[in-house]
Parts: C-alpha cells; structure tokens; sequence
C-alpha cells in the first residue's frame, strides 16, 4: 500500500526542516559610494547604466515551494492519523505472499539459472522446498547443499535428478537446524562445474499460534483472540491481515505483549472504518510471530502457525462505536509543526 507510514514522514520531514534551516540566506544588498562622484558635461554621450533590482523572486519561489512541500506531509501525516497504528488499512500491494524473488543468474555462452525456494522463512518441522529454474541451457551433475552460514557447518548434501524436465528440490531438515543457511547448488554447464547460492532462513519456533477464539466488540474495535502456546518467554510482536471470506483485503494488524511461557492470549484489533461494513465472515492469516532480542547482540526469533488461516466468524460491525482513534500527545505536536512549517515564511 502506497500509504505514508510515520515514519517515513519523520525522515522526510527532517530532510525538509534540514533544508530550512540551513539553506543560505540570501546576502545583504550593499550599494557602494563611489570615491569622488564623476563629472558629465552636457555635451557628454555617455550612456547612464541604470541600477539592477535585487534577485528574489527565485528565493521567494523556493520558500513557497518549501511549504508546499510541508502542507503535503502534513496532510499525508493527518490521513495517517485517522485509523490506528495497530490496525491500517491493506490494500492488494501489501499482500504478504511469502514468496521469495529470484535473481536469474546468467550462464557464459548464453541461458540462465535461478533457485527459487518456495519462501524465504521456513519453520521446523517444514522441509524445504525449492526450484532450480533453468533457461537456454542443459545441466549435469546436480548437487544440492545447505550451511549454517552462523557457524559454517555443513548440514546436508545431496545429488538430485530432473523430474520430467523440472529440477526440484526438497530437503528434510535436522531438528537442531537453526538461524541464516545457505542453499547451494553445484552444477555442470558447458563443461565447467558452476555454483549458485542463496540465503533461507529458518527457525526453531519460540511459540506456535494454535487458534482463533471467539472474537466481540470493544469500543470501535473488533477484538480478536489469538491463542498460543509459548515455548520461550519474553516480548513478543504479532502482526497479521485480515480478509473477507471472499478474498478482499482488510486490514493489516499488529499488536505487541510480553508474553510469559504456556498458553497465552493476544488480541489482535482491527478499527472499525477499516472493516467497510463488511457484514459477513472474516478470514485471519498471514501471521508473523516475532520474539524480540531480549538485549543486545540478540537476534530475532520466529514462531509458527498451525494453521496458514482461521476464519473469524461474522461480527455485527453497527455494534462498534465510532469513537475516533487516540492520538498520543506526541503525534498531535508533530502534526501541529507539520503545519506551523507549512504556513512558514
């Protein structure tokens, strides 16, 4: 979704405010006396230089310019301000896919190769699954591999064969395989043994989402229980979308908690403008459970899903009120200089 996010805003309104203050005032205009004034007789043609008036209008042009530029983030900022940050409008562009994009490497003397696994993030017990995408070009002696790149271990190797003209890829993981890997595949091209390489991710999960409960209404919030089952304590984040059974993107939601070990709840809300008065059954998927580092030098960890989706039951949406969003006193400053900035000058 093509929406200005804060802090987006924050950046650009830094670089513009960067330029405000610090652009070159424009120099003084001094007019100089000359040391003794020439005298011109009458009968003198010597043409008389009028006086050049001071150049401004491109300075004045840039000022307007400048709080044009002011009253658009303004703008932009006061939109985003009109649902809240944990439940955003989605639109198709945002659709989280999970699709990994390939980078077609070419081969010398023409073709291609590419290996295209089916997602960039995978969770044990997944096996990883993968293509080698070949174009204008034969292969032989195949081989796959796969390294810790944290640790430089070699996990797992092996020599794979095309399947009806496809080479495909499928890998039973280790159960202690965890963190960045490697994907290598070995091959030969024109009588030359080539590698190609790519990075994966994957995860021992800290915590698996295991269902939707029932979800009611709080405010102008429809709220949704998510229930887990937390395997490493600590502060975690969720961030999911929401659908309509039919398909139509909702919302994107987050919600953050710390989180204690066991089965845990964390609601997830979405704003009621954001739900169109949709009236039927809602789709929940999507999810991403992080578990954030707990100091530094920690890395981000992942939890899983049991299920790809849940269904959320239909919700009289008229039932929720049309309260408008807080806004933080913070937020309400930052707009409030957004404008001032924009009527500057």
């Amino acid at each position: 979704m093509k929406r200005v996010h804060w802090v987006s805003l924050l950046l650009m309104v830094s670089a513009l405010s960067a330029w405000y203050f610090l652009a070159e005032p424009s120099a003084p205009i001094e007019i100089e006396k000359a040391a003794s004034p020439k005298r011109i007789s009458p009968t003198s043609k010597a043409p008389v230089q009028p006086v050049a008036a001071p150049v401004v209008e491109q300075k004045q042009q840039e000022q307007v310019e400048l709080s044009e530029q002011f009253g658009l983030v303004a703008s932009a900022y006061a939109a985003e301000l009109e649902t809240p940050s944990y439940s955003k409008p989605l639109l198709a562009s945002d659709l989280n896919t999970a699709e990994f994009v390939p980078q077609q490497v070419p081969i010398e003397g023409g073709g291609s190769v590419a290996i295209v696994p089916n997602k960039y993030r995978f969770s044990f017990p997944e096996s990883i699954q993968a293509e080698l995408v070949v174009t204008g070009i034969s292969l032989s002696e195949v081989s796959v591999s796969v390294r810790n790149e944290w640790t430089g271990e070699d996990l797992w190797q092996q020599a794979i064969q095309a399947q009806d003209g496809r080479w495909l890829i499928d890998i039973k993981p280790g159960k202690d395989w965890d963190g960045q890997l490697e994907l290598a595949v070995n091959f030969q091209a024109r009588s030359e043994q080539q590698t190609l390489r790519t990075g994966i991710e994957y995860s021992q999960p800290v915590a698996w989402v295991l269902a939707v409960d029932d979800s009611f209404g709080e405010g102008a919030d429809l709220v949704i229980p998510l229930k887990l089952d937390v395997l490493v304590a600590g502060d975690y984040r969720v961030r999911a979308q929401l659908f309509t059974d039919g398909g139509q993107p909702l919302a994107a939601l987050v919600q953050e908690k710390k989180l204690s070990q066991g089965k845990q709840t964390i609601d997830m809300k979405a704003y009621k403008s954001v739900l169109q008065q949709y009236g039927g059954d809602f789709v929940l998927k999507a999810l991403v459970v992080e578990k954030r580092p707990s100091k530094p030098g920690d890395l981000t960890r992942y939890g899983a899903s049991k299920a790809a989706e849940f269904l959320v039951p239909a919700f009289a949406i008229g039932q929720l009120s049309d309260d408008p969003p807080v806004v933080t006193d913070e937020e309400q400053q930052r707009l409030e200089f957004l404008k001032q900035m924009s009527n500057a000058r």
